[in-house]
């Protein structure tokens, strides 16, 4: 055979072996696109890799964010190394492997480069137990935004010495995993997400069904034995009881869905941080006590200052209070302890309840996150209590933190808050009459639900309120020249005309006066507020209100004249 022949059947070999890795190339391509998670991603390119290279090692790595300890990692080797076949790589980033992932650039070394290398005799701590290495390729694991995603490695050709070609091979291979890998990601994502929604909606049903079942065992006791007093004081007392337990949930639901949206607003003012303590303790001191806990309150100073929104505030250690009620064993132990400290106020919060697991701690504030312990299901809540605390704590420019030795040891919450200039404090403010007796208006109530019309008539009336229902927007115009009210309290989502509808009418109306409306409604976001308002609402407020904020409100409008 000539030269010339030999020359021309080396080029023949070489394309038909490019024409293979190719067609190779293709294929693993396809295996990755089907590919769903990103184990199955890093199995396809460490065999794809090796198989279209042609080496002995292939090790691939993938790294959640900076944190090599969390990696997944796959071996492949050849009959060569049979002793390392049960090998398991621990890449911990102290390596020549983070020379790649720093600069996201591949590396190629012939065996003599590779021991001269000043990085390879700092190949990682478990050097001694990876195979022998005979030369090196690596290429790294690129995302879409630049960052590094991890490295694949070659090792031990079966031929010769790597070249550009494979370098170039194994980029391309790398690209392809790296594109497999972010869509595996964001695939898991969406799984853990669809997985929490499932989870919260059948938690949310249980939370709804639990205060729901007493109070239809009351309905028919009241129904059944009306005229038992001692009964009926019991009854009314659960059955606030679970209406407050409904309310806390419907409100817990609205304030993550503003959080979401950025519609929280927050109203910001100096306050005393024992009224905020107050609160908080009043709200969740019925829960305490149904428990038999031995729950001890500490202040130490009570001049304490800080500058946020009260209620805000009040939610916050309330619901830690609760969360403490609720998973602490009946008759165990929930402390408050209130002190400053380099100008914050630290609000901690302990119990000798169930305790968190070590894994749990780094989750526990996340949305729709619940310990997984034998009580929590018993215990309820949607996993959204600690996620508000947390946001409302950020938002004041505060930080929250949570401690657990473990299950059944306790469980510690520390809020801190920046305190305020207590000059800033203003002494005084409006009395608010408590036991003061209340004016008589004449209140309009528009409602196409007959239950909620007629009870809230009822309400009023025992606040000594001279009350007219209408149950549509028509009945309300036809009674109002009669009737001619102070009030109107009028529902938005009724068939015919809506309340926003009712509402731009009776501005247009020649009436000797014109009633100050509000809108009552289970719609409470500040969309809704604002659309209330345009139609010509002077107050927004939602479903359900009860006799304290009835009466607040009639006190409020008297003062207004």
């Amino acid at each position: 055979m000539s030269a010339a022949d030999d020359a021309v059947q080396q080029v023949e070999t070489a394309l038909r072996r490019r024409s293979a890795q190719l067609q190779e190339l293709a294929a693993i391509a396809v295996r990755l696109n089907s590919a769903h998670d990103v184990p199955a991603v890093l199995n396809i390119l460490t065999e794809g890799a090796r198989e279209v290279i042609g080496a002995h090692q292939c090790v691939t790595n993938h790294r959640l964010g900076l944190d090599w300890s969390r990696s997944v990692n796959v071996v492949s080797l050849s009959d060569k190394y049979a002793p390392w076949h049960d090998y398991d790589a621990d890449i911990d980033g102290s390596g020549i492997y983070s020379l790649v992932a720093r600069s996201n650039e591949p590396l190629r070394l012939t065996q003599a480069e590779l021991l001269r290398h000043p990085a390879f005799r700092h190949f990682g701590k478990h050097a001694d137990d990876h195979p022998p290495l005979r030369g090196l390729l690596i290429a790294p694991l690129i995302g879409r935004d630049g960052r590094n995603l991890g490295v694949v490695q070659l090792s031990d050709k079966l031929e010769g010495d790597f070249t550009a070609d494979d370098e170039s091979i194994l980029m391309q291979l790398a690209q392809m995993a790296s594109v497999a890998v972010e869509s595996a990601l964001v695939f898991d994502d969406l799984r853990l997400a669809d997985h929490r929604k499932d989870h919260f909606l059948a938690t949310l049903a249980h939370e709804l069904r639990n205060p729901l079942s007493p109070l239809t065992a009351a309905a028919q006791l009241l129904a059944a034995d009306p005229g038992d007093a001692a009964q009926t004081a019991e009854l009314a007392a659960m059955m606030a009881r679970q209406l407050d337990q409904l309310r806390r949930l419907i409100d817990d639901l609205l304030d993550v869905s503003r959080i979401s949206s950025g519609k929280l607003m927050l109203r910001r003012q100096p306050v005393l941080l024992a009224e905020i303590i107050a609160a908080a303790v009043d709200s969740a001191r019925p829960l305490m006590q149904s428990a038999r806990h031995q729950f001890d309150v500490r202040v130490e100073d009570d001049r304490l200052v800080v500058f946020g929104d009260k209620v805000r505030l009040a939610q916050i250690v309330g619901n830690l209070l609760v969360n403490a009620a609720k998973y602490t064993p009946s008759g165990g132990n929930v402390e408050l302890a209130v002190s400053a400290t380099d100008r914050h106020a630290q609000i901690r919060i302990t119990d000798d309840g169930i305790g968190i697991a070590p894994e749990m701690l780094g989750k526990i504030f996340g949305l729709f996150t619940q310990v997984d312990s034998s009580n929590t299901r018993a215990q309820g809540g949607l996993g959204i209590g600690l996620t508000l605390a947390k946001t409302l704590v950020e938002l004041h420019g505060g930080t929250i933190a949570a401690e657990s030795r473990g299950p059944a040891q306790g469980s510690a919450f520390t809020v801190t808050l920046p305190l305020a200039d207590a000059t800033l404090l203003t002494a005084g403010g409006e009395e608010t009459e408590e036991h003061a007796p209340l004016p008589t208006f004449h209140v309009l109530v528009v409602d196409d639900n007959h239950s909620a019309a007629h009870l809230l008539s009822r309400l009023l009336e025992k606040l000594n309120q001279v009350v007219c229902v209408a149950h549509s927007a028509a009945e309300a115009l036809e009674a109002l020249p009669k009737f001619v009210p102070d009030i109107l309290i009028s529902d938005i989502a009724m068939p015919g005309a809506s309340g926003y509808e009712l509402a731009r009418r009776v501005t247009q109306l020649p009436l000797p006066r014109k009633p100050v409306m509000i809108a009552l409604t289970g719609y409470g976001q500040e969309s809704d507020r604002q659309e209330a308002l345009d139609a010509g609402f002077e107050l927004h407020l939602t479903k359900p209100i009860g006799l304290p904020a009835l009466r607040n409100l009639l006190r409020m409008l008297s003062r207004r004249g």
